[in-house]
């Protein structure tokens, strides 16, 4: 079990957008928790061809988050991912969730998925919208809509899914059958929620609002 943060982009795409990127965060160095670099006293890499930085020791740090155009890919794209904690994220966990919306900002093409919900992703995105003016909206970056759905007794809630909800639907189905969700199938469509204030989690199911 852990949080992680994943990415997906072609190498080509990454490389024209990593200068911007790495400036970015710059700039917003002093709103971040405190990072390092290679190692204890060194400070994160932020140049225009590489972005690397991790939590400070001892404590605060987990795996190192790297951006760079010549790491791995497959099927011509760079998959990337960074854990940020096991049961909590490290505080660092923040920068990464910054540098990933600064790369969907600057690169809108690239993939971005999290553990986390997109509620969770409020405090960084408020942060580059702040301090650099992009208009990044959590669920913009992870591709993502908070459903308003009905189930088989009439009772409304909200479902954060992905922008096609079918695959939800089939997993709330499951996940009721199954009797760890006190909500009774079928579940339909209603609509999406209205604005981000609705979005509140489901005491049982972290992806499920009521």
């Amino acid at each position: 079990m852990g949080i992680t943060h994943y990415w997906r982009v072609r190498p080509e795409a990454l490389e024209q957008a990593l200068p911007a990127v790495a400036r970015d965060l710059a700039t917003l160095r002093p709103y971040l928790p405190p990072l390092q670099g290679r190692g204890p006293g060194e400070g994160p890499v932020l140049r225009p061809d590489l972005v690397y930085f991790n939590g400070v020791e001892p404590g605060g740090d987990y795996e190192d988050f790297v951006l760079t155009p010549r790491d791995h890919t497959e099927g011509g794209r760079i998959f990337g991912f960074c854990k940020t904690g096991f049961v909590e994220q490290r505080p660092y966990g923040r920068a990464v969730m910054a540098a990933l919306a600064l790369l969907k900002w600057h690169c809108p093409e690239a993939a971005v998925n999290s553990d986390l919900l997109a509620a969770d992703w409020d405090e960084p995105c408020r942060l580059v919208v702040r301090q650099l003016g992009y208009p990044v909206d959590p669920f913009w970056v992870l591709e993502r809509e908070a459903w308003r759905l009905r189930d088989g007794g009439g009772r409304e809630f909200l479902a954060e899914g992905g922008r096609d909800p079918r695959p939800l639907l089939t997993w709330l189905d499951d996940l009721a059958r199954q009797g760890a969700l006190p909500l009774r199938p079928p579940f339909k469509v209603v609509g999406t929620a209205a604005s981000f204030a609705e979005r509140r989690p489901h005491p049982h199911i972290r992806s499920v609002y009521l």
